[in-house]
């Protein structure tokens, strides 16, 4: 459905688009995957250096923070890769969502690069 109402609603070649909207859709669902996959990774390592920071212990005698951190547990590849699919879905809602919602086909409703 999304496919069948970008491409009818952007195939307008008097404005010069290129007719291939699915490596554009295919284009944002990688890109979204790939971001949700990297905040996934961030917010995991992240969370363990503030718990590394603020754990009271940083007294002279302590292992750098630099040092404990290269131990710290890395996200499971299993919940790396499913972190994908919501992302990728989130943007595409995010960059279609007005388009899908409006549903007139109007040109004006679409968001074009320069």
């Amino acid at each position: 459905m999304l496919m069948q109402h970008v491409t009818h609603s952007t195939n307008n070649t008097s404005h010069g688009r290129s007719s291939n909207n699915a490596v554009h859709v295919a284009s944002i669902a990688v890109a979204g995957g790939l971001a949700g996959q990297f905040q996934h990774v961030t917010s995991h390592l992240s969370e363990q250096w503030l718990a590394l920071a603020y754990d009271g212990t940083m007294n002279p005698s302590s292992p750098s923070l630099l040092r404990r951190l290269v131990h710290a547990s890395w996200p499971t590849w299993r919940s790396t890769m499913l972190a994908f699919p919501p992302s990728a879905i989130g943007f595409l809602a995010f960059e279609y969502g007005k388009l899908m919602v409006a549903g007139d086909g109007d040109d004006d409703m679409v968001a074009h690069s320069p």
